[in-house]
């Protein structure tokens, strides 16, 4: 088992390059690579063969990540130098506390002094006191109790100190003992990703254009709440500001390249009517029969009516991520609902209208066209009406000539 600390490639890239590359050559998967991703702190947890393990790494070496030439989680040397962030201090503080637990070499903090310091200054002057004829001059050393008190003092420690030189957001450590070497760098690596949580992670602002923010934030937190079944995803913070229409996103680099291609269908102008658009009205007609008036709106609407309202469906490329493709269907499903759809509610003579915002103001004008229409034009039948004793052209006379009058 071993720990892959990424410092310049995306944990979540890195991961796919393996299976490409690597994993994919082992036709059972008892015998692949066993890889967990920790996007968070930009880590691959890998349990493998000693030279799987050597083969990922020449792998991440050439694909940029530097710093990877470690053997079993450590630099190798004599001498070590461990990034570890803002906070040296208080790291260096909880590895002296930590260390004597672990080890018995002793810990030296050596602090590199300021290059301020004049040349009279660096290199002391002493001068001897003058000769006092009354001081005494003193017994001779008594070789006996010399001996007994140093053999009252601890006994000097064979083990090889090691010494820690703490500069900026680093600190070099230094010893003769590798072992002692190796065990202190995966403390104080251990420790420098505890103190950075959010390694990788930065803040995107994704202004939309058609969508609005809520809904596609909505949308987007239950994509990455629930990821069974596609890739894995680290954490994610989203905020909608409804003032701006944009999305503020807090996440890992991979995270923010996923949430941009699913803005460009989300947000895409394609879909500008979509599902949050919809409204439904109730229009009563009052001059005219509501039946009539569907018939010409089922004329004049027909594309919008029909399946599909018009509108053309995005197309899944192949290779998509699942999650991506996913989406990609959903869109398409609602893309395929007709735009406009009409009903008659006869006990009122009223017709019931759902359809987008824009689309549904446009019916709404006609209707009242229609409606008013009626009303100042009265429409026209024809009727027959037979006579039993009356000549109808005597009839046909007397009509006209009341008709002319």
């Amino acid at each position: 088992l071993e720990v892959f600390q990424l410092s310049y490639i995306d944990a979540g890239q890195a991961h796919g390059a393996i299976d490409r590359v690597i994993s994919s050559r082992f036709p059972h998967h008892m015998l692949r690579p066993v890889i967990h991703t920790e996007h968070n702190l930009q880590q691959l947890w890998i349990r493998a063969t000693p030279e799987q393990l050597k083969e990922i790494r020449e792998l991440l070496i050439k694909m940029g990540e530097s710093g990877l030439h470690l053997t079993n989680g450590t630099s190798g040397g004599n001498l070590r130098i461990i990034p570890i962030g803002r906070d040296t201090e208080a790291a260096l503080k909880q590895i002296q506390n930590l260390w004597p637990q672990v080890r018995p070499n002793p810990l030296r903090v050596v602090t590199p002094q300021r290059p301020e310091q004049n040349e009279s200054e660096s290199v002391p002057q002493f001068s001897l006191p003058a000769e006092d004829p009354q001081t005494p001059i003193p017994a001779a050393v008594d070789e006996k109790k010399v001996g007994e008190q140093q053999a009252a003092q601890p006994p000097k420690s064979d083990v090889p100190p090691v010494v820690i030189v703490p500069s900026g957001d680093r600190l070099t450590i230094a010893s003769e003992d590798e072992e002692a070497l190796n065990q202190l760098e995966l403390l104080l690596r251990t420790i420098a990703a505890r103190r950075t949580p959010g390694r990788n992670q930065d803040f995107s602002v994704y202004r939309l254009k058609n969508a609005g923010a809520s809904d596609v934030s909505t949308t987007l937190q239950q994509i990455f709440e629930d990821s069974e079944g596609l890739t894995n995803f680290g954490k994610v913070a989203m905020v909608a500001d409804e003032r701006l229409n944009a999305l503020i996103v807090y996440a890992s680099r991979m995270d923010r390249q996923r949430i941009e291609t699913l803005l460009e269908i989300l947000d895409s102008d394609k879909f500008e009517d979509s599902k949050r658009a919809y409204q439904t009205e109730i229009i009563p007609v009052v001059h005219s029969s509501a039946s009539s008036v569907l018939n010409i709106l089922e004329g004049v609407y027909r594309p919008q009516m029909s399946t599909g309202g018009a509108r053309s469906t995005i197309s899944i490329p192949s290779g998509v991520p699942s999650d991506v493709a996913t989406v990609l269907r959903q869109i398409n499903a609602a893309a395929a609902a007709p735009l406009l759809t009409i009903e008659v509610q006869a006990n009122t003579n009223s017709l019931v209208l759902k359809a987008p915002k824009e689309l549904l103001e446009e019916v709404i004008a006609l209707i009242e066209k229609l409606d008013s229409a009626s009303h100042d034009t009265s429409a026209r039948n024809i009727t027959v009406l037979p006579l039993k004793k009356a000549s109808t052209a005597r009839v046909m006379e007397i009509l006209q000539g009341v008709l002319d009058n």
